[in-house]
């Protein structure tokens, strides 16, 4: 399954905490996840892992800011941001 946003970046995309997902997720936006996602998430703009978020596969975006669990590894081209609650398990590059 592959979830693509309509392109309107200044929508915010948000995956709710209570809310899974398995397969790719892409964005040409933002997004925050606080729910989980196993498979890619590829986005254009900001990626957010909430305190209660998690990802479990790869993540390529242009920033991160993560507070929650990564088994992922990360491709990021400019800002990676890890809070005192980031458990990443995964390369960083």
């Amino acid at each position: 399954m592959k979830v693509y946003s309509n392109g309107d970046s200044t929508m915010p995309n948000i995956l709710a905490r209570g809310t899974n997902i398995t397969g790719d997720l892409e964005t040409d936006g933002d997004i925050r996840i606080d729910g989980k996602v196993t498979g890619k998430v590829l986005a254009k703009g900001k990626v957010v892992i909430g305190t209660e978020g998690m990802v479990e596969g790869e993540i390529n975006c242009k920033n991160i800011d993560v507070s929650g669990q990564l088994k992922a590894n990360l491709r990021v081209d400019e800002l990676t941001v890890l809070k005192a609650t980031a458990k990443i398990v995964g390369d960083i590059e």
